[in-house]
């Protein structure tokens, strides 16, 4: 609700106009990056302040009191547009005139930047100061995963670095030369720590001790390559978070900025290994995605910042969205015994979820599968919950689809179990 929000602010300390703002929290403070200014927040005392405040901090790109919105004059510089923490350090990179390099802080100081210390003693250290290195192409997201490694991500390439720099066998891998990550938010950790990461042709999967990414990692190869690969990353900002309860990832498109049409999104489920299309009004985006995490699991919920200001999370509860009726379908086919005989749908049974309270369903039949989906359905029924009654059909065609709908305010259904008898029909007919 909203009295649950509490303003912080009265002033603008980061740009608005840039086209993202990060920020990590550190030993009870945030630190937040935008390109141009570096600040603090300090919730003990409810305010924000210049990173540097004290002018003795040595940030990449120089102190914050110089940002565009500084306590000091504007001096234009590049900052880092990207922070995280790894290894009990502070990590930042995206800086405009350095785009291949990374930066750390001192291990458990966020004031300490420096790079002319011991990095094996918990020094600062860089990729230009230390001996692991730049990367080779500019810096697009950074994936820690613990303190075991860190993920560097750039469009068309991927780097692991295998634990701190301070220590001796840590190593700089370079995981894949031409697989990438779209964007600083395109990612996301599942259970066990695995990976998934929106790349321009699709979305991958690595698993915690793979330094190798190739095709072979990419889930949505054969499902969504066309969609995906028309995506322009561009002007479309990539959201990866993974949805503990449903047990999938939710990857948001996201234009740049807000259009007037309804967007598409997806829903991949880990369990099922299938994508789900998934569309929203423009007005929600989602803009930012966080998934809040308390010990309250009543309060636990991914929450999404849309183009409106508002915060919005999903409701499993919902029989409706703000008073319209849910479309909720299903298309189940195409079903095809023979790619040279027509198919004969005999009969179906169905077994409905107890507390289902009803469902409706369509049978398509045509010569091709482009005709069923397309046409007008040859039967009709409706199904109630538990088990139901044999339906005869006596449905033929080459494709056969079952479509499953309820276009009613009621409670999520659930099918436990589709079964269908079929036949062997004549030679698929071909017609001029």
């Amino acid at each position: 609700s909203l009295g649950s929000f509490r303003v912080t602010e009265g002033a603008q300390p980061l740009d608005s106009n840039v086209r993202r703002t990060d920020g990590v929290e550190f030993f009870q403070k945030h630190y937040f990056v935008d390109g141009k200014n570096y600040k603090v927040y300090t919730p003990s005392t409810r305010t924000t302040a210049d990173w540097d405040a004290t002018g003795e901090v040595t940030l990449p790109g120089g102190d914050g009191a110089n940002g565009t919105r500084g306590s000091g004059a504007s001096d234009g510089n590049n900052r880092c547009t990207m922070i995280t923490k790894f290894s009990g350090r502070i990590v930042m990179s995206g800086k405009e005139d350095e785009p291949q390099n990374w930066f750390m802080s001192a291990f458990g100081d966020a004031n300490d930047w420096a790079t002319d210390g011991d990095v094996s003693l918990g020094g600062a250290v860089s990729g230009t100061s230390g001996d692991l290195g730049e990367v080779a192409d500019a810096v697009t997201a950074l994936a820690p995963s613990g303190d075991t490694k860190l993920v560097i991500g750039s469009s068309n390439s991927m780097y692991t670095m295998t634990g701190d720099p301070g220590h001796p066998d840590t190593q700089l891998i370079t995981t894949s030369r031409d697989i990438g990550i779209v964007g600083p938010d395109a990612w996301c950790y599942g259970p066990n720590r695995i990976l998934y990461f929106m790349s321009e042709n699709g979305l991958y999967a690595i698993q915690p001790n793979e330094y190798n990414v190739s095709q072979t990692n990419r889930l949505s190869a054969g499902k969504l390559d066309k969609s995906l690969r028309a995506t322009d990353f561009g002007s479309t900002h990539a959201r990866l978070v993974y949805d503990h309860v449903n047990h999938g990832v939710h990857v948001f498109l996201t234009p740049t900025r807000q259009k007037a049409e309804a967007q598409a999104h997806y829903y991949y489920d880990s369990r099922t290994d299938s994508f789900w299309p998934m569309e929203y009004p423009a007005v929600i985006g989602p803009t930012f995605v966080y998934d809040y995490q308390n010990v309250d699991p009543e309060l636990r919920s991914i929450m999404l910042g849309g183009f409106d200001g508002h915060i919005r999370k999903f409701n499993p509860d919902g029989l409706n969205d703000d008073g319209t009726a849910i479309d909720s379908h299903v298309w189940i086919g195409p079903i095809a015994v023979s790619s040279i005989r027509e198919t004969k749908l005999m009969e179906l049974v169905a077994i409905l979820d107890e507390q289902t309270p009803g469902l409706s369903y369509e049978v398509y039949a045509a010569d091709t599968v482009e005709q069923a989906k397309s046409g007008t359905p040859v039967f009709t029924g409706s199904w109630i919950g538990g088990r139901n009654t044999y339906v005869r059909s006596r449905a033929r065609g080459a494709a056969i689809f079952i479509k499953l709908l309820d276009g009613t305010s009621q409670a999520p259904w659930a099918l436990e179990r589709l079964s269908a008898t079929l036949a062997v029909a004549g030679r698929a007919r071909s017609r001029s």
